[in-house]
């Protein structure tokens, strides 16, 4: 297809779409007054999908919605898989100030390689819709400071707008503005392999922001973190997967949630982490509301210790399942790790799989209280392989603890006795609670489907229930 000519839509006054018109074409160039004479009695204007996969086309003129600026509203997909499309000009966009959706508008654009500082400016009252904007563009190297900071449109939406953009070094300050959503920055950078710096300003403005969800998610070269990244979000109650599978990760900055008080999830935060060598003691210091720990750490196979008081500000605290699951490389657990957290009660595969587990501190558990019968241990320390011996009492204070199926699962180096608790003067073991529920203040619900499998070497073995082994 030849260029296209200036005003080819000229007479059509009444023109409220354009959507998809150019839909896959060879458009190789766009005059800037492609759109001259067209929708004066139009009340908006989409374009929607307009240049979708126009794979020839190297450039956009800056001024090329100026004859229809007050009309458009509408650039969803615009420019989508125009993989030939190599820059976008200073200005561009900046006319059109009743633009309110722009999701998608370059996703797919594999050749752009830069941005202009403040593209849609003039859009900036209601502009609200930018999810997947830079979506897989792979040549992208930097986002440029105050990029979007000046949006002044409400609950304005950012998810996924730089996910998959591989080539992504660098991410400068103040880029988002104070109006995003709650959630408007669920998996902005997810997927960014590249991504090495990014300024502690970048969400400096979004204190309304309550949920972080896979926002870093696999930045595989990602190595540090500015201490003050989530310093301006003091709203953040939900960490979720945040750097999760940040592979390069190998320290976190002891104060990165030091503002964030209201937070009472960190699921996922650091999950397979593999390059992760320290976790420092006063992480969690000012996070007395934080309830769910599910999979932190899990698979960061580079820690090889616990800190002391890592959670001991966190008395909300009530789910460490599959905390450090996976983390092969730990060798001790600190005795008082969960002493604060007296409302915990999830402790599936807490240490499953720490091969290199030797010890388990007296009194790990004695924080829990004796009548909940919520608490449970299913797999918690299943195929510790290097655990030795386990503490008779490590759960005593667990009286009404119902499930510890597969807790020691595969622990092929257990010798000694398996736990117990006394009882006028007798022993009562975990396979024996069920039978003496009503002596020892036991939950009679008691569950504990090979909690012992293969733990041959206990001195116990041989006595233990068929089904608990």
């Amino acid at each position: 297809m030849k260029p296209l000519k200036g005003g080819i839509f000229k007479g059509m006054a009444k023109a409220n779409t354009l959507n998809n018109v150019f839909y896959r074409t060879n458009v190789t160039e766009l005059p800037e007054n492609l759109f001259e004479g067209m929708g004066a009695n139009a009340t908006s204007i989409s374009l929607s999908s307009a240049f979708f996969g126009c794979e020839e086309l190297a450039s956009v003129p800056a001024g090329l919605f100026d004859p229809i600026e007050t009309k458009v509203t509408n650039i969803s997909n615009c420019f989508k898989n125009c993989t030939g499309l190599k820059s976008i000009p200073e200005g561009f966009g900046n006319s059109l100030t009743n633009l309110t959706n722009a999701s998608n508008a370059f996703y797919g654009c594999e050749a752009l390689e830069s941005l202009p500082s403040e593209m849609f400016k003039g859009a900036a009252a209601k502009l609200s819709n930018l999810s997947s904007m830079f979506s897989g563009c792979t040549s992208l190297k930097s986002v440029p400071d105050g990029l979007f900071g000046f949006i002044a449109a409400r609950n304005a939406n950012f998810l996924n707008c730089f996910s998959a953009c591989t080539s992504l070094k660098s991410v400068g300050a103040d880029v988002f503005p104070s109006t995003v959503s709650t959630t408007g920055l669920n998996s902005t950078f997810s997927g960014c392999t590249s991504l090495t710096d990014i300024s502690g300003k970048v969400f400096s403005k979004c204190g309304s922001v309550t949920t972080l969800m896979r926002t870093f998610y696999g930045c595989t070269a990602l190595e540090t973190l500015p201490s003050d990244l989530f310093a301006g979000m003091v709203k953040v109650n939900k960490f979720d997967q945040t750097f999760s599978g940040c592979t390069s990760l190998e320290s976190i900055p002891e104060d990165l949630f030091a503002k964030n008080t209201a937070a009472n999830n960190f699921s996922k935060m650091f999950y397979e982490c593999v390059s992760l060598k320290a976790i420092p003691a006063g992480l969690f210091a000012n996070n007395k509301n934080a309830r769910d720990f599910n999979n932190m750490f899990y698979k960061c196979t580079s820690l090889t210790s616990v800190p002391e008081g890592l959670f001991t500000s966190c008395t909300a605290a009530q789910n460490f399942s599959y905390l450090f699951s996976g983390c092969t490389g730990i060798k001790m657990i600190p005795a008082g790790l969960f002493s604060s957290c007296k409302s915990a009660y999830d402790f599936s595969q807490t240490f499953a799989g720490c091969s290199s587990l030797q010890e388990i501190p007296e009194g790990l558990f004695d924080f829990v209280p004796s009548a909940n019968t919520n608490v449970k241990f299913p797999y918690c320390f299943a195929y510790c392989t290097s655990l030795k011996t386990i503490p008779a009492a490590l759960f005593d204070k667990a009286l009404k603890a119902s499930k510890f199926d597969y807790a020691f699962a595969g622990c092929t180096g257990l010798t000694g006795e398996s736990p117990y608790s006394m009882y006028n003067g007798n022993k009562i073991h975990l396979y024996e609670r069920k039978q003496y529920y009503s002596l020892g203040g036991f939950n009679n619900r008691i569950t504990g489907t090979k909690c012992f499998y293969n733990c041959t070497g206990l001195s116990d073995y041989e006595d233990i229930t068929t089904g608990w082994k």
